[in-house]
């Protein structure tokens, strides 16, 4: 046969052997790579989670601290996802229940929303209605008498002394313990003023913080489907 005879293309191919063999180590690698990876990835997991373990230990202090930031910023988060699921039980009732007939609409979705969360607030603010005044009122009571426990404790103190029969330097090693307690005691009621600020730039954090909740908790139940 002669080259005009010979078919068009046929000498420029390449024979579908040799492309096999040549795709061949190409594939080997890859397969090679893949299988290197499922094997490296656990002891690679193993000795990651080594080493922030230990660097986490030797920092324990420093870690605990940045750990307590963290979560103190996500803090607004979690309690949005706590009120969001307050939420969604009466919001639900009023969709499916209260206004099954009406259309559903974003109007609707944000009525009831609001509806959904003044009535858990409403349940909030009965329970602390119920709660916090009898505390405040314990407290208080304790505050107010806190003078004359101490009074009374002196003098069944010094009625106990006067009946026992005890040396002079006994009594006045009791007297000296006795005036230290006193003494501590005055310095838990002086460090009550910085405690009442502490609590109040408390109270101001978590009211901003349960602001940012609620703004979180309204947009995730509003966008519900």
């Amino acid at each position: 046969m002669s080259e005009k005879d010979t078919p068009k293309g046929a000498a420029g191919e390449t024979p579908p052997g040799a492309q096999a063999a040549k795709g061949a180590p190409e594939a080997d690698a890859t397969r090679g790579f893949g299988k290197l990876c499922r094997e490296t990835k656990r002891p690679l997991f193993i000795v990651s989670f080594a080493i922030i373990l230990y660097v986490t230990l030797q920092n324990f202090d420093e870690a605990m601290a940045l750990i307590k930031s963290f979560l103190s910023v996500l803090s607004p988060v979690f309690m949005g996802v706590v009120l969001s699921f307050l939420v969604s039980m009466p919001l639900g009732f009023l969709e499916r229940r209260v206004f099954k007939k009406v259309k559903r609409t974003k109007l609707l979705r944000a009525v009831c929303c609001v509806l959904s969360f003044l009535f858990v607030f409403a349940i909030i603010a009965a329970v602390a209605l119920l709660i916090i005044p009898n505390f405040v009122d314990s407290i208080v009571s304790l505050a107010e008498g806190f003078d004359g426990y101490l009074s009374a404790l002196a003098g069944f103190t010094d009625q106990v002394w006067s009946s026992i029969n005890l040396s002079d330097d006994v009594e006045q090693i009791l007297r000296r313990a006795w005036e230290g307690i006193l003494a501590g005691f005055d310095d838990v009621l002086s460090g009550l003023a910085e405690t009442v600020v502490k609590a109040t730039i408390s109270v101001l954090s978590f009211t901003v913080n349960f602001l940012l909740a609620i703004v979180i908790s309204f947009y995730a139940v509003y966008n519900k489907e």
